[in-house]
């Protein structure tokens, strides 16, 4: 299992920028770009941009702008056993600020929390606002199982307004 950022550009004709020390793989004629580096996950899909940024089992950090609106995420991928699934009615997602103060209904898109159809370890939400003096926040991602295990995971955004 690789840990780390992954940048992934599919739009013709644009390099995306790859962070300090990320290892690059080019594939398709360069069309497509992964960088591979500490734990994000960020991805630019052709007209318009989607971010997906998510932690797996671990603490995460990621930078956002305040007017940013995207999906975040965390992966149980090495805990969930072979034909176990995240049951979304009994798992959640909170997001706390800098002062132990319960954002959750101000920096989370309301109904927004989803097991990925994509990758069903994932639980996921999608991030909007925040600001830099409530920063970092912690976004805690928890889950229940069909088999009844429970697991947690933390990952936190600083919002950066350059």
């Amino acid at each position: 299992m690789i840990y780390g950022v992954i940048h992934e550009a599919i739009n013709k004709g644009v390099v995306a920028p790859v962070p300090s020390g990320a290892v690059r793989v080019e594939i398709n004629k360069g069309v497509t770009k992964l960088a591979i580096n500490k734990g994000v996950i960020h991805e630019t899909i052709n007209k318009g941009i989607t971010y997906s940024i998510g932690a797996t089992m671990g603490e995460n950090h990621f930078t956002k702008q305040p007017s940013e609106k995207f999906t975040v995420y965390g992966d149980f991928i090495n805990v969930l056993a072979t034909g176990d699934t995240i049951v979304l009615g009994s798992s959640s997602v909170t997001i706390i600020d800098s002062a132990g103060v319960d954002v959750t209904d101000t920096i989370m898109v309301v109904a927004s929390v989803a097991v990925s159809v994509a990758n069903p370890s994932r639980l996921t939400c999608m991030v909007d606002g925040g600001t830099e003096s409530a920063s970092p926040y912690k976004i805690t991602y928890f889950i229940t199982t069909a088999a009844g295990e429970e697991y947690e995971v933390d990952q936190f955004m600083e919002i950066v307004d350059t």
